[in-house]
């Protein structure tokens, strides 16, 4: 049987927040587990509580085959126990040390020569030799990464945490190093938990994800399933879901639900139990595509008339906000806006699959 992070606990400040985690991940090989949501909904004290730096008020964590912590029991393992490297969110550096004092601060296990030749690999690992004799205020963004990295990586650690690791750089910087990250957990081979409020990073780091929003857990699963159907109204608010729209089934047939939305009925995919009727119909923008004329030869199922309200420019895309009988957000290019003379008032035809439409139950 896989060796396993097992986490079900609560932790509750005095007139403060209660959170709630519960959740399970492998830590044989290198699985990156994402824990997203917004700001104050318990990621990092969610980490803080797998790190041993906050006790936890009820339930327990176990990793493999040890208990780090059980409130029933008594047993509450110190940090330094647990062999967790920990990535904090600004790094947090020693300034008045070199780059490879960084790395040795905390190396304890192991002769001199044996934590020498550690060292050695990492620096060579990360790309940091020929910076031994360094301080971090004179390194790059991406350089104290590494060195933070390296210093989590020198106890040979269990599990990886790390804390908003691009949240302090600026977006280019961040782009450069969200592919530089995920090489580096990929060649490292170590169990992460990484924590991102960006719903891009989730995707594009996460093995897994965790949404957590109000100090509790909302959803998990791959980052794409969560993302294409998110399982809970907030969920698909928080990873970007341009169309969240009160529903009722009016009818279902071999898999199908017609959904009565506004003065429209359209054709989904019918995911959900059958005692659900009321529902959210779940639209990304991106899977709205929008023409002027009806296309006879269009296999989707609902092709919506109506017209254009609002068109706001978005950087690469486009949103174009429409009336169809109700409102509903199409995301496309500004030169499909241009190819398709769309202004305000014009109007549409707007197709989507019955595939690209989840349901959420209400």
């Amino acid at each position: 049987m896989a060796a396993e992070l097992v986490v079900n606990f609560e932790k509750a400040y005095p007139q403060g927040p209660l959170i709630r985690a519960n959740f399970s991940m492998p830590i044989d090989h290198g699985h990156v587990t994402v824990l997203f949501g917004p700001s104050g909904s318990g990621k990092t004290t969610t980490l803080r509580c797998l790190a041993g730096l906050e006790r936890i008020t009820a339930g327990q964590i176990v990793c493999g085959s040890d208990v780090w912590a059980d409130v029933d029991r008594g047993i509450m393992i110190p940090p330094q126990q647990r062999r967790v490297g920990f990535v904090f969110q600004d790094y947090a550096l020693f300034p008045h040390m070199t780059v490879i004092d960084n790395i040795a601060y905390g190396m304890s296990s192991g002769s001199r020569a044996e934590r020498q030749q550690r060292i050695a690999a990492l620096l060579e690992q990360l790309q940091l030799t020929g910076l031994e004799q360094r301080r971090p205020q004179t390194l790059s963004g991406g350089q104290q990464q590494r060195v933070a990295l390296a210093r989590a990586l020198a106890r040979n650690p269990r599990l990886l945490l790390l804390d908003e690791p691009l949240s302090a750089l600026d977006l280019p910087t961040r782009l450069r190093l969200r592919a530089e990250l995920r090489a580096r957990l990929r060649e490292i081979g170590r169990p992460a938990i990484l924590i991102t409020h960006d719903w891009s990073e989730a995707l594009y780091l996460g093995d897994s994800v965790i949404v957590m929003a109000q100090g509790g857990i909302l959803q998990t699963g791959s980052p794409q399933e969560v993302f294409t159907k998110p399982a809970h109204p907030d969920v698909a608010s928080l990873v970007g879901v341009d169309n969240l729209i009160p529903g009722h089934i009016i009818r279902r047939e071999g898999g199908v639900a017609y959904v009565q939305v506004g003065c429209q009925t359209i054709v989904a995919v019918d995911s959900l139990e059958d005692h659900f009727t009321a529902c959210y119909v779940s639209i990304r923008g991106e899977n709205v595509v929008l023409d002027r004329e009806p296309v006879s030869s269009s296999s989707a199922r609902n092709h919506l008339a109506g017209h254009v309200v609002d068109i706001q420019p978005s950087g690469q895309l486009d949103r174009v906000v429409m009336d169809v009988g109700f409102r509903l957000v199409a995301l496309v290019t500004p030169l499909a806006v241009k190819e398709l003379s769309l202004i305000e008032n014009t109007r549409v035809i707007a197709t989507i699959k019955a595939a690209a439409i989840h349901l959420i139950p209400r």
